[in-house]
């Protein structure tokens, strides 16, 4: 007999203990057929959805600031998250409740067909159901995985929206980056713009951009962004209406912590909103933009120590180097550094640490409490085999109170990178056992703790 869970934990532990995480399918008849029988497929607002390798995240997020700044009412679904499930699902900028999931939670598993639903399925459709009870304007849309089976592609985009492509997810989307892009091309939608945020186009996105009647407005060709001479903390965009009419904005603030080329990818997308967005709103809502886990800065205490930290999900190796680059830029000094790194056994580890080694002194390396985790001593092994400098840790804890006594200058930041469920581990360990004396970006300031008592 079902015995309907109490709270949001025991609903994720259960859905957990009878579909695990890591049952991972591609395909999207069973979310259509739930999806149709609570009629959440069809939701009457204007609907984003973003693909990608990396920066769908940066992207979704600046999509919402910007929009939220325009008095818009506005949802977003994004996975995964970094400390707390609720992440997933925004209305208006915050956290749905616990309360509110957990209704949703409860309704779908009562919907014929939902014993048939993967993990993420389930929490995509309850994603969906949630975004229906609010009468929402726009609302954003992050695949998970891939594009043209995920989930998140049973709803039909207005616009769609492909960051980067790069080789990950191999044993699921290819192992070609032109097999991935074919996959992230799924979400096109007939004669529906697409905003694609790289150059190097491929050739399975033009051609299902022509089967589809697809306009593309790339980067590089449609829009794209420099410098500003005049300040360096300043830059501009420049791109296209849909009737084609060349755009400009000049003199915007550099958001914080962010790759311009998500920046200027999410400013391209706002051009097709039903709505124009006044260039005043989208420099106001770029500084608004708030996003755990990226590039995101904070001066810790630990034991009388005081460090400069810096986390980033970067998990793979695009990632990693966007992340170096980001550093090295708002940095003065070269780093060289005490990096803690935890990965994921289906990620390219050894391309992202031959990158991470051009800015470490030492390595502390540990494993998530995940299945998909990649061990300690596999990556340790693999560090001594190339005589890098490294220690091995049997728990993020170990890893992180290590690097933290072993920093021996406060000029330098302690970095901490890889995989989510060791930047949600490292965000806990601050706030449960650190007092943070500042956040050294306003998009940290929501990591500045107190103690626990």
């Amino acid at each position: 007999m079902f015995m309907e869970p109490k709270d949001l934990a025991e609903w994720l532990e259960y859905l957990e203990r009878i579909i695990p995480q890591n049952d991972i399918r591609l395909g999207l008849d069973s979310v259509k057929s739930v999806g149709k029988e609570i009629n959440v497929l069809h939701q009457n607002a204007f609907i984003y959805t973003v693909a990608g390798t990396n920066g769908k995240g940066s992207t979704v997020a600046i999509l919402e600031a910007i929009l939220l700044e325009a008095g818009y009412n506005v949802g977003s679904y994004t996975s995964p998250h970094v400390e707390s499930f609720n992440e997933r699902i925004k209305i208006n900028g915050a956290n749905v409740t616990d309360d509110l999931i957990c209704k949703s939670f409860a309704y779908i598993a009562q919907t014929k067909g939902a014993n048939n639903l993967s993990y993420f399925e389930f929490i995509t459709v309850a994603a969906f159901h949630c975004l229906a009870q609010h009468n929402l304007d726009v609302i954003i849309l992050e695949v998970g995985l891939g594009g043209r089976l995920d989930a998140v592609n049973a709803i039909d985009p207005d616009v769609s929206i492909i960051t980067s492509i790069a080789l990950d997810h191999q044993n699921f989307l290819g192992d070609t980056e032109e097999k991935i892009a074919y996959e992230k091309a799924g979400i096109l939608r007939h004669k529906k713009p697409l905003v694609y945020g790289a150059t190097e186009m491929y050739a399975s996105i033009l051609d299902t951009s022509g089967l589809k009647q697809v306009p593309v407005y790339s980067k590089g060709n449609s829009f794209y962004f420099t410098n500003n001479d005049d300040d360096d903390n300043l830059w501009n965009w420049y791109g296209s209406t849909p009737q084609g009419k060349k755009l400009q904005i000049t003199s915007i603030p550099l958001p914080n912590n962010l790759v311009l080329d998500n920046a200027a990818t999410a400013i391209q997308a706002l051009q097709f909103f039903t709505d124009k967005i006044p260039s005043k709103t989208i420099k106001q809502g770029l500084t608004q933009v708030n996003i755990l886990g990226r590039c995101q800065k904070l001066v810790i205490e630990y034991q009388k120590k005081i460090v400069k930290v810096i986390l980033d999900v970067a998990h793979n190796p695009q990632a990693v180097e966007y992340f170096i680059k980001q550093v090295n830029k708002s940095t003065q000094d070269n780093i060289n550094t005490n990096i803690v790194f935890a990965v994921y056994k289906d990620k390219n580890y050894k391309e992202m640490l031959a990158a991470l080694k051009k800015i470490a002194t030492k390595f502390f390396v540990t494993s998530a409490d995940h299945d998909r985790s990649l061990s300690a001593d596999d990556l340790s092994d693999h560090l001594l085999e190339s005589s890098i400098n490294n220690s091995k840790h049997s728990s993020i804890t170990d890893a992180l109170v290590s690097a933290i006594l072993n920093m021996d200058t406060n000029t330098q930041p302690l970095i901490i990178v890889g995989s989510f469920p060791l930047i949600e581990a490292a965000i806990k360990f601050f706030k449960n056992n650190c007092s943070c004396i500042q956040a050294s970006s306003k998009a940290s300031s929501n990591l500045i703790y107190e103690p626990s008592t």
